[in-house]
């Protein structure tokens, strides 16, 4: 598994650096942090040329590939030989790398969903909001609209003709920019073969908005911002076991929060404390989300609990248009229900280049 993002040397200088680091999917999810590979590292001031960047880590690819794979001695018996054969990888990463990585639109352009070809629709204004717009103060949003008929996915013959056809027409077609040096390994389906990691699209994304939403977002029945007080002082007070790395802040400090902090609101924290202050139907809503990622974050996770998950999401994503506002429809909300399409989440790690840097 192949992954990539920035990493700032420092506060004071605009450089960034991005390792490319390679995992090995078929060691245990416990020990893959000690086989990490360093393939790659570009170093400058503007975002990689993901093409450019990629292409010597391609090029071996498709070398090991014509050697028949690679020969290596295992260490327990160093008269055996192993041949082993080294297929397509796959991509984890946010959604601005995920965009550079198959080139397409980034998560703000009308067609970004990576899977999908459903395109982001201007929301109906409300009349409040009609009136500014006569005295020209307000533009209309765009969000991914839930539809009961899900959009058709991407196909990775579609994407390359979709590709071909934007290099001779020089314009995006259906999000797709053009070729992606990806396209070139071997087995490889660049439809399927980019997806979301754990740490950005839940508990930087998702959890995050919601959160805003809740104690910031003054205008709905979903807002308790008025018990910020009293939610500091419970989440002041809760003293978390040896596997939660950091103490709970309130939720006055959260824009210093770290992921891990968020993650720890959601899966421990939130429920206990939100069922005394958030309406029943919000906290339900809530509910399907914390009990969908608990599911996939199993080690093991069975077929059974993946499509429990799908359907707990699906519902989780239709609600919000009807409990919140169709503006909550955000690009991490859209692909949030198709994350099951690879299994759970314990292959993407939240921190998996933070902690090898």
């Amino acid at each position: 598994m192949l992954n990539t993002d920035g990493i700032s040397l420092s506060r004071s200088s605009k450089i960034t650096l991005y390792p490319l680091l390679l995992t090995i999917c078929e060691v245990p999810s416990q020990l893959r942090s000690s086989f990490m590979i360093l393939n790659g590292i570009w170093c400058d001031t503007e975002h990689p040329p993901m093409n450019m960047f990629l292409r010597v880590f391609v090029e071996s690819l498709i070398s090991i590939h014509n050697r028949d794979g690679v020969s290596w001695t295992h260490l327990d018996n160093w008269n055996i030989q192993i041949t082993s054969v080294v297929l397509a990888p796959a991509m984890c990463a946010d959604a601005p790398v995920r965009a550079q990585l198959q080139n397409i639109m980034s998560h703000t352009g009308l067609y970004s969903c990576n899977t999908c070809e459903q395109k982001m629709e201007k929301i109906p204004l409300t009349p409040d909001e009609l009136i500014l717009l006569d005295q020209r103060q307000i533009k209309r949003k765009s969000a991914f609209l839930f539809k009961e008929e899900p959009a058709r996915l991407q196909t990775n013959k579609r994407m390359l003709k979709q590709a071909r056809k934007a290099v001779k027409e020089k314009k995006e077609i259906k999000g797709v920019k053009g070729p992606s040096v990806l396209s070139l390994i071997l087995y490889l389906d660049l439809s399927k073969c980019v997806f979301g990691e754990y740490m950005h699209l839940v508990c930087l994304g998702v959890v995050h908005r919601f959160m805003n939403l809740w104690f910031n977002v003054n205008g709905g029945e979903w807002y308790i911002g008025n018990h910020v007080n009293e939610i500091n002082q419970l989440l002041i007070n809760i003293r978390p076991p040896n596997i939660i790395s950091r103490l709970p802040r309130g939720i006055s400090e959260s824009k210093l929060w770290k992921a891990s902090e968020f993650r720890a609101f959601l899966l421990y924290y939130s429920l206990p404390i939100l069922s005394k202050f958030l309406p029943n139907a919000y906290l339900q809503h809530w509910i399907l989300f914390v009990l969908s990622i608990h599911l996939l974050l199993q080690k093991d996770i069975k077929l059974s609990d993946i499509k429990m998950t799908e359907i707990m999401l699906r519902m989780f994503v239709r609600d919000i248009g009807i409990l919140y506002r169709p503006s909550d429809y955000v690009y991490n909300v859209h692909v949030l229900f198709k994350v099951i399409r690879i299994g759970n989440f314990v292959c993407r790690s939240p921190n998996f280049i933070e902690k090898n840097v």
